[in-house]
């Protein structure tokens, strides 16, 4: 017969604890086969197992030495994606499984008066393949950030004013959206155009037609706001960018109807 204590641990979030509470961590995580995990009472159903396959991998969690977690990483292949945060091989990298890495290893964010922005909101959205080694992080005006907080050396903070069509929320982060992230590489002063940045953005704006970041919009935006860094510098790039998809966009049914005429 069931007793009290093997229903609060049989529960699908138990409220007690099993005597082999590491095994339990490990097939949670999905390290450990479910069959191999040995308990004294229950089972876990196929849909818990298929729900914890999906869920993040906080190593420091499951393995306090450096060499147990070394080990776990390698042994089954576990992909990182931020600091201590983890996951499966097969589990896909979603813009939204970045969002929650971060938030995780970095709980200090979760408010609503910052904003994870620039390379970091470009790797997130999948238009840069490696993690920037800083965290590009913007904050409101009316916030108060201490920026020499131990811990922070790797975060890179701007002050900025939020406005719509800025940013998108996953899960408790801000996210810029790939618009914003276009114009910060176009104004702000401290990110120069150099080849990887020309790139990043020549590759945002080829994929304007999904992500609504349009040369069209863009210009509007630059003429419409009233203060904007390198306002001039922006357009003519834009202006140039649109300038060479015209003639390649042109140059090419040229070239088939050429093809044509061989034949």
């Amino acid at each position: 017969m069931t007793n009290s204590v093997s229903i609060l641990q049989n529960l699908p979030y138990p409220l007690m604890a099993r005597a082999n509470s590491r095994n339990e961590q490990l097939m949670r995580m999905h390290l450990l086969p479910p069959e191999q995990a040995k308990f004294s009472e229950g089972n876990f159903s196929d849909v818990v197992i298929q729900q914890a396959q999906e869920k993040l991998i906080d190593i420091q969690q499951i393995a306090r030495s450096t060499g147990e977690q070394e080990r776990l990483i390698k042994d089954h292949q576990l992909q990182h994606i931020y600091k201590n945060m983890y996951t499966l091989p097969h589990i896909t990298l979603t813009p939204l499984l970045k969002a929650q890495a971060i938030q995780s290893a970095e709980p200090v964010l979760a408010k609503r008066n910052q904003r994870i922005s620039r390379l970091t909101a470009a790797w997130i959205w999948g238009y840069l393949h490696q993690r920037p080694p800083l965290l590009y992080v913007d904050f409101e005006r009316s916030c108060r950030i201490n920026r020499t907080t131990p811990g922070r050396e790797h975060m890179r903070f701007r002050q900025v004013h939020f406005t719509p069509f800025d940013y998108v929320q996953l899960d408790k982060l801000y996210i810029a959206t790939p618009r914003k992230i276009a114009l910060d590489l176009l104004t702000v002063g401290e990110v120069s155009l150099e080849c990887s940045e020309e790139k990043l953005l020549e590759d945002i704006l080829t994929d304007g037609a999904h992500n609504g970041c349009r040369t069209s919009t863009l210009l509007y935006v630059l003429k419409e706001t009233k203060y904007i860094r390198n306002r001039e510098r922006a357009q003519q790039w834009l202006q140039d960018f649109e300038d060479k998809q015209n003639q390649f966009n042109t140059a090419e049914p040229a070239s088939d109807k050429a093809r044509s005429r061989e034949l």
